[in-house]
Protein backbone atom coordinates (compact mmCIF):
# COMPACT_ATOMS: atom_id res chain seq x y z
CA UNK A 1 0.00 0.00 0.00
CA UNK A 2 1.38 3.39 -1.02
CA UNK A 3 0.94 6.03 1.65
CA UNK A 4 -0.45 9.36 0.48
CA UNK A 5 2.24 11.35 2.28
CA UNK A 6 4.94 9.35 0.44
CA UNK A 7 3.30 10.19 -2.88
CA UNK A 8 2.99 13.86 -1.95
CA UNK A 9 6.67 14.01 -1.00
CA UNK A 10 7.71 12.31 -4.24
CA UNK A 11 5.46 14.60 -6.28
CA UNK A 12 7.09 17.70 -4.77
CA UNK A 13 10.55 16.29 -5.47
CA UNK A 14 9.70 15.70 -9.12
CA UNK A 15 8.13 19.11 -9.59
CA UNK A 16 11.44 20.56 -8.45
CA UNK A 17 13.42 18.11 -10.60
CA UNK A 18 11.50 19.12 -13.72
CA UNK A 19 12.18 22.79 -12.96
CA UNK A 20 15.92 22.25 -12.72
CA UNK A 21 16.83 19.30 -14.93
CA UNK A 22 14.29 18.08 -17.45
CA UNK A 23 14.01 21.12 -19.70
CA UNK A 24 12.84 20.37 -23.27
CA UNK A 25 14.97 21.49 -26.18
CA UNK A 26 13.51 24.52 -27.92
CA UNK A 27 12.31 24.06 -31.47
CA UNK A 28 11.65 20.33 -31.26
CA UNK A 29 13.03 17.05 -29.97
CA UNK A 30 16.77 16.59 -29.64
CA UNK A 31 18.21 14.20 -32.28
CA UNK A 32 19.47 11.90 -29.51
CA UNK A 33 15.89 11.30 -28.36
CA UNK A 34 14.78 10.75 -31.95
CA UNK A 35 17.43 8.08 -32.39
CA UNK A 36 16.69 6.46 -29.05
CA UNK A 37 12.95 6.25 -29.67
CA UNK A 38 13.67 4.83 -33.11
CA UNK A 39 15.73 2.12 -31.42
CA UNK A 40 12.92 1.39 -28.98
CA UNK A 41 10.02 1.34 -31.42
CA UNK A 42 11.50 1.16 -34.90
CA UNK A 43 9.83 -1.48 -37.03
CA UNK A 44 6.69 -1.51 -34.90
CA UNK A 45 3.53 -0.23 -36.56
CA UNK A 46 0.70 1.50 -34.71
CA UNK A 47 -2.79 2.00 -36.06
CA UNK A 48 -5.57 4.05 -34.53
CA UNK A 49 -4.70 2.94 -31.01
CA UNK A 50 -4.95 4.39 -27.53
CA UNK A 51 -1.38 4.73 -26.26
CA UNK A 52 -0.58 5.59 -22.65
CA UNK A 53 2.90 6.78 -21.71
CA UNK A 54 3.30 6.38 -17.95
CA UNK A 55 5.59 8.94 -16.28
CA UNK A 56 5.63 10.70 -19.64
CA UNK A 57 7.78 13.63 -18.57
CA UNK A 58 7.81 16.34 -21.23
CA UNK A 59 6.18 14.09 -23.82
CA UNK A 60 9.14 13.22 -26.05
CA UNK A 61 7.97 9.66 -26.70
CA UNK A 62 4.37 10.66 -27.40
CA UNK A 63 5.64 13.33 -29.79
CA UNK A 64 7.76 10.76 -31.63
CA UNK A 65 4.81 8.36 -31.96
CA UNK A 66 2.24 10.99 -32.92
CA UNK A 67 4.52 12.29 -35.69
CA UNK A 68 4.50 8.83 -37.28
CA UNK A 69 1.25 7.06 -36.42
CA UNK A 70 -2.47 7.91 -36.08
CA UNK A 71 -2.51 7.12 -32.36
CA UNK A 72 -4.70 8.61 -29.64
CA UNK A 73 -2.01 9.74 -27.16
CA UNK A 74 -2.34 9.79 -23.38
CA UNK A 75 0.36 11.01 -21.02
CA UNK A 76 0.37 10.28 -17.30
CA UNK A 77 2.64 12.05 -14.84
CA UNK A 78 2.24 13.54 -11.39
CA UNK A 79 4.22 16.64 -12.26
CA UNK A 80 2.01 19.51 -13.41
CA UNK A 81 5.00 21.15 -15.06
CA UNK A 82 5.72 18.01 -17.07
CA UNK A 83 2.13 17.75 -18.29
CA UNK A 84 2.10 21.42 -19.27
CA UNK A 85 5.09 20.67 -21.51
CA UNK A 86 3.33 17.64 -22.97
CA UNK A 87 0.48 19.87 -24.16
CA UNK A 88 3.03 22.06 -25.97
CA UNK A 89 4.75 19.14 -27.68
CA UNK A 90 1.61 17.09 -28.33
CA UNK A 91 -1.46 19.37 -28.28
CA UNK A 92 -3.80 16.45 -29.01
CA UNK A 93 -2.60 14.44 -26.00
CA UNK A 94 -4.90 13.62 -23.11
CA UNK A 95 -3.00 14.35 -19.90
CA UNK A 96 -3.55 12.54 -16.62
CA UNK A 97 -2.20 13.98 -13.36
CA UNK A 98 -1.64 10.96 -11.14
CA UNK A 99 0.98 8.49 -9.89
CA UNK A 100 1.53 5.24 -11.78
CA UNK A 101 0.20 3.32 -8.79
CA UNK A 102 -3.23 4.95 -9.20
CA UNK A 103 -3.98 5.41 -12.90
CA UNK A 104 -7.30 7.29 -13.38
CA UNK A 105 -8.56 5.11 -16.22
CA UNK A 106 -10.99 2.23 -16.60
CA UNK A 107 -9.88 -1.38 -16.80
CA UNK A 108 -8.99 -2.61 -20.33
CA UNK A 109 -8.70 0.90 -21.83
CA UNK A 110 -5.37 1.09 -23.68
CA UNK A 111 -3.92 -0.83 -26.62
CA UNK A 112 -0.32 0.00 -25.78
CA UNK A 113 1.36 1.23 -22.58
CA UNK A 114 4.89 2.54 -22.30
CA UNK A 115 7.06 3.31 -19.29
CA UNK A 116 10.52 4.47 -20.33
CA UNK A 117 13.21 4.94 -17.71
CA UNK A 118 10.74 5.52 -14.90
CA UNK A 119 9.73 2.20 -13.37
CA UNK A 120 12.76 2.28 -11.07
CA UNK A 121 11.55 5.56 -9.57
CA UNK A 122 8.09 4.45 -8.46
CA UNK A 123 7.37 3.99 -4.78
CA UNK A 124 5.49 0.74 -5.41
CA UNK A 125 7.01 -0.87 -8.50
CA UNK A 126 4.94 -4.04 -8.29
CA UNK A 127 1.76 -2.03 -7.75
CA UNK A 128 2.54 0.18 -10.76
CA UNK A 129 3.15 -2.86 -12.98
CA UNK A 130 -0.18 -4.34 -11.92
CA UNK A 131 -1.97 -1.03 -12.43
CA UNK A 132 -0.56 -0.70 -15.94
CA UNK A 133 -1.68 -4.27 -16.59
CA UNK A 134 -5.19 -3.42 -15.38
CA UNK A 135 -5.68 -0.52 -17.78
CA UNK A 136 -4.27 -2.45 -20.77
CA UNK A 137 -6.70 -4.36 -22.98
CA UNK A 138 -6.43 -8.17 -23.03
CA UNK A 139 -3.90 -8.95 -25.72
CA UNK A 140 -2.62 -5.38 -25.52
CA UNK A 141 1.08 -4.65 -25.36
CA UNK A 142 3.49 -2.67 -23.23
CA UNK A 143 7.12 -1.60 -23.25
CA UNK A 144 9.21 -1.18 -20.11
CA UNK A 145 12.69 0.30 -20.40
CA UNK A 146 14.66 -0.15 -17.17
CA UNK A 147 18.25 0.28 -15.94
CA UNK A 148 20.53 -2.57 -14.93
CA UNK A 149 21.89 -2.77 -11.38
CA UNK A 150 24.83 -4.81 -12.71
CA UNK A 151 25.74 -2.52 -15.60
CA UNK A 152 29.49 -2.79 -16.08
CA UNK A 153 29.85 0.96 -15.45
CA UNK A 154 27.95 0.75 -12.16
CA UNK A 155 30.17 -2.14 -11.08
CA UNK A 156 33.27 -0.10 -11.93
CA UNK A 157 32.10 2.89 -9.92
CA UNK A 158 31.16 0.58 -7.06
CA UNK A 159 34.66 -0.92 -7.05
CA UNK A 160 36.55 2.36 -7.43
CA UNK A 161 34.33 4.83 -5.57
CA UNK A 162 31.89 2.76 -3.52
CA UNK A 163 28.92 4.61 -5.00
CA UNK A 164 25.36 3.49 -5.68
CA UNK A 165 23.99 3.44 -9.25
CA UNK A 166 22.34 6.77 -10.01
CA UNK A 167 21.34 8.55 -13.21
CA UNK A 168 19.72 11.85 -14.08
CA UNK A 169 20.08 13.38 -10.61
CA UNK A 170 17.18 11.32 -9.30
CA UNK A 171 18.96 9.49 -6.51
CA UNK A 172 16.17 10.59 -4.15
CA UNK A 173 13.97 7.87 -5.67
CA UNK A 174 15.81 5.04 -7.39
CA UNK A 175 15.85 1.26 -7.07
CA UNK A 176 17.85 -0.75 -9.56
CA UNK A 177 17.51 -4.46 -10.33
CA UNK A 178 19.41 -7.00 -12.40
CA UNK A 179 17.96 -8.58 -15.53
CA UNK A 180 16.61 -11.46 -13.44
CA UNK A 181 15.17 -9.08 -10.86
CA UNK A 182 13.25 -7.04 -13.45
CA UNK A 183 12.08 -10.18 -15.24
CA UNK A 184 10.67 -11.59 -12.01
CA UNK A 185 8.87 -8.36 -11.10
CA UNK A 186 7.30 -8.04 -14.55
CA UNK A 187 6.16 -11.65 -14.76
CA UNK A 188 4.83 -11.74 -11.20
CA UNK A 189 2.67 -8.71 -12.03
CA UNK A 190 0.97 -10.82 -14.72
CA UNK A 191 2.71 -9.74 -17.93
CA UNK A 192 3.94 -12.13 -20.60
CA UNK A 193 7.43 -11.24 -21.84
CA UNK A 194 7.74 -11.55 -25.63
CA UNK A 195 11.15 -9.98 -26.26
CA UNK A 196 14.03 -8.34 -24.40
CA UNK A 197 16.49 -5.97 -26.04
CA UNK A 198 19.73 -4.78 -24.51
CA UNK A 199 20.81 -1.13 -24.61
CA UNK A 200 24.45 -0.24 -24.15
CA UNK A 201 25.06 3.26 -25.49
CA UNK A 202 26.24 5.86 -22.98
CA UNK A 203 24.91 9.21 -24.15
CA UNK A 204 24.91 11.88 -21.46
CA UNK A 205 26.52 11.69 -18.04
CA UNK A 206 28.61 14.10 -16.01
CA UNK A 207 30.36 11.17 -14.36
CA UNK A 208 32.38 10.15 -17.40
CA UNK A 209 34.55 12.44 -19.59
CA UNK A 210 33.45 12.76 -23.21
CA UNK A 211 36.51 10.98 -24.59
CA UNK A 212 35.91 8.01 -22.27
CA UNK A 213 32.29 7.80 -23.45
CA UNK A 214 33.47 7.89 -27.04
CA UNK A 215 36.03 5.16 -26.35
CA UNK A 216 33.44 2.97 -24.64
CA UNK A 217 30.77 3.46 -27.32
CA UNK A 218 33.08 2.85 -30.26
CA UNK A 219 35.32 0.05 -28.92
CA UNK A 220 34.09 -1.67 -25.76
CA UNK A 221 30.29 -1.42 -26.09
CA UNK A 222 29.85 -4.29 -28.59
CA UNK A 223 31.61 -6.69 -26.22
CA UNK A 224 29.59 -5.98 -23.06
CA UNK A 225 27.80 -9.20 -21.93
CA UNK A 226 24.01 -9.00 -22.02
CA UNK A 227 23.63 -9.32 -18.25
CA UNK A 228 26.04 -6.37 -17.79
CA UNK A 229 24.19 -4.12 -20.25
CA UNK A 230 23.29 -0.55 -19.40
CA UNK A 231 19.53 -1.10 -19.67
CA UNK A 232 16.85 -3.55 -20.80
CA UNK A 233 13.77 -3.02 -22.96
CA UNK A 234 11.05 -5.54 -22.09
CA UNK A 235 8.34 -5.97 -24.75
CA UNK A 236 5.36 -7.58 -23.07
CA UNK A 237 1.72 -8.58 -23.60
CA UNK A 238 -1.30 -8.77 -21.32
CA UNK A 239 -2.63 -12.35 -21.56
CA UNK A 240 -6.02 -12.66 -23.23
CA UNK A 241 -7.45 -14.57 -20.27
CA UNK A 242 -5.95 -12.40 -17.56
CA UNK A 243 -7.90 -12.65 -14.31
CA UNK A 244 -8.33 -9.36 -12.42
Amino acid sequence: MVRSNDLEKSQKQYEQWHKVVNIPVGGGIHPVYEKFHGWLLGGRVFGNEKVLDVACGSGFLLHWLKERFPIEPYGLDFSRLALARVKKFVPSAHTLLAPAEKIPASTNTFDFVTCIGSLEHFIDIEGALKEMLRVTKPGGKALFYVPNLFFVGHIWFGLTRGTQPSEGEQDFSERYFTYGGWKTLIEQAGWKINEVRYYNWILYTAKVPRFVRALYNSIFRPFVPKNLSYAFAFYVTKPQKHSH
